[in-house]
């Protein structure tokens, strides 16, 4: 059963950043041991880091390559609590997605800063604003 923290409605986000946020909390998402039980890759190392399986989890808490990216987040460098992805509020997760750009190209080109978050909507994060 997940237990997500739903402090931001869903509703408020495109559907690509939707997308994004149930990828990451299910697990099903463009992550090697995922694609690996479809049959789409051999490997579930992480591409960015190879240290570790490439599951969601892993990429929020503590894949090197996102480093940075949970330092502005979250202001750790590795989240050690976190057992789950839904562990994590949806804002915060929104966030983390937006500035470490792992899940799509688009992603990666919306760079935002940590700064400008605390004043925007759920409308703002999916446009880069």
């Amino acid at each position: 059963e997940l237990n997500i923290n739903f402090d931001a409605p869903l509703i408020c986000f495109e559907r690509s950043m939707i997308r994004n946020i149930l990828a990451v909390i299910t697990g099903h998402g463009p992550f090697k041991v995922h694609l690996q039980k479809l049959k789409l890759a051999e490997e579930t190392d992480c591409p960015k880091c190879g240290q570790d399986s490439d599951t969601s989890l892993h990429y929020i808490t503590t894949c090197h390559y996102y480093r940075e990216a949970r330092k502005r987040t979250f202001g750790l460098t590795v989240l050690k609590g976190a057992t789950e992805p839904s562990c994590i509020n949806v804002s915060d997760l929104v966030q983390f997605i937006c500035v470490s750009g792992g899940l799509t190209k688009d992603a990666r080109s919306k760079i935002i800063s940590i700064e400008g978050l605390s004043s925007m909507g759920p409308s703002d994060l999916n446009s880069g604003k």
